[in-house]
């Protein structure tokens, strides 16, 4: 797979540095795959009592993720990637070797039967309408904003898409500004006015607290700064505090979130 797999990375990105199978065996004996960890899940009960599996591990990877493709030399990388199709017939493209090795070993970790490179490419031969779904259509949109980012593209060459493969539309305009929250004289959900506080905030900005230890902290340096009364608190899928709950156990948490740092 890995060798078949950098023959396909070099085609794609016009580079010729395709190695053998014997060094391609040689690099993978000599790499240090770290031990698998699974991920730390904790489950938390939401206002509605209903338990929800949480993971702070997923936002930290993709973080760190984009930390090092930010310090990635990306100057060889061509503005046009050189298109490949798709042929089960030439075994000289590696493609149909690529798909044998990829799935059986997908097939090895749920412990399904391999298959031969014959079963694979017979197989691939039924199934090629299948390639062009909406979710490679996704994959394929999300892959050319990344190849944007990694390149520092300017902000205007970022495109939304908006596509539709049963009347054959792809539309890719350029990304509206984000919605900003005004005051109203009568808003539908909340069935009366609304004030919005800060004037013009959008869910890409943030406010800033420094000095606080302890909940009551935030809560004191909301309501002096903003005039703002919290009535719900979250960190990402659980709920901290909710005025509304009559729970003794959320009226406990909020005592020792405020008194404890």
């Amino acid at each position: 797979m890995v060798s078949c797999g950098n023959i396909l990375m070099s085609a794609l990105f016009g580079i010729n540095r395709s190695i053998s199978q014997e060094k391609a065996v040689a690099l993978a004996l000599a790499t240090d795959i770290p031990m698998f960890v699974p991920k730390k899940l904790k489950m938390t009960a939401n206002t509605g009592g209903n338990q929800e599996i949480v993971s702070d591990q997923d936002e930290d990877i993709a973080l760190e993720l984009i930390e090092k493709l930010k310090t990635k030399d990306c100057s060889q990388i061509k503005d046009s990637i050189n298109l490949t199709e798709f042929e089960k017939d030439d075994d000289s493209n590696d493609h149909i070797d690529f798909m044998t090795a990829v799935g059986n070993l997908r097939g090895r970790n749920y412990r399904i039967v391999e298959v031969d490179k014959l079963k694979v490419k017979l197989t691939a031969g039924k199934i090629i309408p299948a390639i062009a779904t909406t979710t490679a259509m996704v994959c394929g949109a999300i892959s050319i904003e990344m190849l944007k980012y990694v390149q520092n593209k300017p902000i205007e060459d970022f495109k939304n898409t908006f596509m539709n493969l049963a009347v054959n539309v792809y539309v890719f305009p350029d990304p509206l500004p984000p919605t900003k929250t005004e005051d109203k004289d009568y808003d539908p959900v909340m069935m009366g006015p609304v004030k919005a506080i800060p004037k013009g905030f959008t869910n890409w900005d943030k406010i800033r607290l420094t000095g606080c230890d302890t909940l009551g902290d935030v809560v004191t340096q909301v309501k002096e700064q903003y005039g703002v009364s919290l009535s719900i608190i979250g960190c990402g899928k659980a709920t901290i505090y909710n005025l509304y709950s009559n729970k003794a156990e959320m009226q406990i948490r909020y005592y020792l979130l405020c008194n404890h740092p």
